[in-house]
């Protein structure tokens, strides 16, 4: 049996390799008030004073746990089908998903 990581790109047929040099350097920038733990992969977590301000945690303050780097996802590729009982499979495209709500409004 073969494995790969997916860590940088491989050609069919065991061709050439190319080298990624920081597969970490595309993630995304994250929020300033995150308490930290790993750089490389990402994990942080939300600070324990802003946890009691708000019944909900804000997106982007909620806690970030990484084992790989975040992957590259073309929202126009990117399907997921969700089935099983009792309901009906649901086809969810990214593409198609809601812009994020404005804040203030």
């Amino acid at each position: 049996m073969k494995r790969t990581s997916g860590l940088g790109a491989r050609q069919e047929g065991g061709g050439a390799k190319e080298q990624v040099a920081d597969p970490y350097a595309s993630d995304p920038a994250r929020h300033r008030a995150l308490v930290v733990r790993s750089e490389k992969p990402f994990n942080a977590e939300t600070p324990a004073a802003i946890l009691g301000e708000q019944l909900h945690t804000p997106n982007d303050l909620f806690y970030v746990r990484h084992h790989l780097p975040v992957p590259h996802v073309r929202p126009e590729d990117y399907r997921l089908e969700v089935k099983g009982a009792p309901i009906a499979p649901v086809l969810i495209l990214l593409s198609r998903r809601a812009p994020p709500a404005q804040k203030g409004g």
